[in-house]
């Protein structure tokens, strides 16, 4: 006969051991949940620095707010719009590459950062391989302008003036070594005319000298000059695009006048360094997509001279960037362009 305090100690112990069972299962279960949990892509807590390589008030300072605002209002915390303009961007760019790769520096910038300013300035960092494109914001068409009183106004009449007219006329670009320089050369090289490029340090200059007759033309983008354009300050020959924009479209592109290189397109965008975590840079992108892709943003940007952005993935996205890249780099070879 077993005795009793054995029975009991049996009791306990297959109690104990049947209680061990369960929490090592209980365990088990736990273990993927908490690694889902730990895998799951969160920003860091506090506010979010949006920088912009560009001073107040200016395209990329636009979008940059606008986005800001949409973000704030669905995220529940602050995203705080820096400006941190000079040197082509690159000190925006410098600063973000440099950043904590967490989300909680993000930069809003127009394409040239990445796919013009490396073929004209040697940088401390490569930003196709240093950044990682996360958006692209909204389009803006680059338009061939003239001033008011120039005696042509389609592309024909003003190819046909310029050969008859050598070293009259100028074209201004924004700065040397973008793509509105790029466009002038093209320009220039297509119809054999004897047009002089001067470039500005910024569209505001140029447009005022353009206004007022310094110079004869110039190629700027939508945002920049649309107003002018309406009030008949400035006539429009044509766009640089492969389609007329919905702002413009009694305009022509250069393309249906047979100028097929004149049909890149600028855009502003945003990224984040390239060390930053897969699934942070998908939250991201998702997040700023939900609060972007909506009717009021669309149409507000249409009021500001913007056209919203093609709907693409990030894989898209980052081919169209190469792309350009390569263009810009043909074109730089091509006509020698540096800046000055």
């Amino acid at each position: 006969m077993v005795p009793n305090f054995l029975l009991r100690f049996r009791a306990i112990l297959r109690a104990w051991m049947n209680s061990a069972k369960s929490l090592a299962a209980a365990g088990m279960l736990a273990v993927p949940i908490s690694a889902s949990v730990a895998a799951s892509p969160a920003w860091p807590p506090g506010s979010v620095r949006m920088l912009v390589p560009a001073p107040a008030g200016g395209a990329s300072d636009m979008i940059a707010r606008l986005l800001a605002e949409k973000l704030s209002a669905r995220l529940n915390r602050p995203f705080i719009v820096e400006n941190m303009p000079g040197a082509s961007g690159t000190i925006a760019a410098r600063a973000l590459v440099g950043s904590a790769a967490d989300g909680s520096v993000l930069l809003v910038g127009p394409s040239g950062l990445a796919t013009e300013v490396p073929h004209v300035m040697k940088l401390p960092f490569d930003p196709l391989k240093d950044m990682v494109q996360i958006a692209e914001l909204s389009r803006s068409p680059m338009v061939l302008l003239a001033n008011a009183a120039l005696p042509a106004s389609s592309l024909e009449e003003l190819a046909q003036y310029a050969r008859a007219n050598p070293g009259k006329l100028s074209v201004a670009s924004y700065s040397a070594g973008t793509r509105s320089h790029y466009a002038a050369e093209l320009f220039t090289s297509k119809t054999g005319a004897n047009v002089v490029h001067v470039p500005y340090k910024g569209s505001p200059p140029a447009i005022v000298d353009l206004v007022a007759g310094h110079v004869s033309l110039a190629f700027d983008v939508t945002p920049n000059v649309l107003g002018h354009i309406r009030t008949g300050k400035l006539k429009a020959i044509a766009i640089v695009g492969d389609k007329r924009s919905p702002l413009l479209p009694n305009v022509p592109t250069f393309a249906e006048r047979g100028y097929a290189e004149l049909n890149s397109h600028a855009w502003i965008g945003m990224w984040v360094p390239r060390r930053t975590s897969e699934a942070t840079t998908r939250l991201i992108h998702e997040e700023v997509k939900a609060a972007w892709d909506t009717a009021a943003v669309r149409e507000k940007l249409r009021s500001l001279g913007f056209e919203p952005a093609p709907d693409r993935t990030m894989v898209q996205q980052q081919s169209d960037l190469n792309a350009q890249f390569e263009s810009n780099r043909e074109i730089v070879h091509r006509f020698g362009i540096k800046l000055n």
